[in-house]
């Protein structure tokens, strides 16, 4: 009886371990992600660099971020913006996420709680800030860097072709900030 009480509450346990979200989203310290945003920062004094998320969409049930936004801030959520400003020597994350979204991918809800101490990222807003915030960063800025070519997982690349006639998310955007 003892053998299989232990052995009971050892899975338990085990199953409990295993369905907690994990404390941080990020792959590596924050500070690591900080340090490569503060570089590119230095590369772009008179500027603003604006990197998009992947959007939504499951690659064998697991959602693939887009490699610069993943290198520079480290934060796995779909839809999310990343803009690094070189100007002020700040970064700031957009991402709009339920905490029901947060819960069923096993990640923390101190995005929620407290964005900066789980990314390290110094500022956040809703995704529907975006447009407001940009204007009144643009509007100081001579430049403006983003990404012409897609860096996502397949099903994102699929209209960087020749056959397809679409411009590829990424050239869209850059249309859309001129």
């Amino acid at each position: 009886m003892i053998k299989t009480r232990s052995l009971l509450t050892f899975i338990l346990v085990l199953a409990t371990v295993s369905a907690a979200p994990t404390v941080a989203p990020l792959d590596f310290d924050k500070s690591e992600y900080a340090a490569r945003r503060q570089k590119l920062m230095a590369q772009i004094p008179d500027g603003l660099a604006i990197i998009q998320g992947s959007l939504a969409g499951p690659l064998n049930n697991e959602f693939i971020q887009n490699n610069d936004f993943i290198y520079l801030c480290g934060v796995k959520l779909p839809r999310a913006v990343l803009l690094v400003d070189g100007i002020h020597k700040e970064s700031i994350l957009f991402y709009t996420i339920s905490e029901r979204y947060l819960r069923s991918e096993g990640v923390s809800l101190d995005l929620l709680r407290d964005s900066k101490a789980a990314t390290g990222v110094d500022k956040y807003y809703p995704a529907e800030e975006f447009t407001k915030v940009l204007t009144g960063l643009a509007a100081q800025a001579k430049v403006i860097y983003t990404p012409f070519t897609p860096e996502g997982p397949p099903q994102e690349v699929a209209t960087n072709s020749d056959w397809d006639g679409r411009p590829t998310r990424e050239r869209q955007f850059a249309k859309m900030l001129q």
